[in-house]
């Protein structure tokens, strides 16, 4: 299996994260999506809340090194 630190993560941009965050919204599960379709959307979104979650890791520390 293939395992990587945060610290490999290249740096992400302001305008990468707002255009996922606007593609790939929060949301609830909607009625008539299938069960596979609900796990998808919420795979995809896992993904978005990862990478928001380094981006601000990645803010705070360049503020701190300020």
């Amino acid at each position: 299996m293939f395992k990587t630190s945060e610290d490999s993560i290249p740096p992400i941009s302001k305008g990468l994260i707002e255009k996922l965050n606007q593609l790939f919204p929060e949301r609830s599960a909607e009625l008539d999506w299938s069960e596979k379709e609900v796990w998808f959307k919420s795979g995809q979104r896992n993904i978005i809340r990862f990478l928001n979650s380094h981006y601000d890791k990645q803010i705070n520390s360049t503020m701190e090194k300020k």
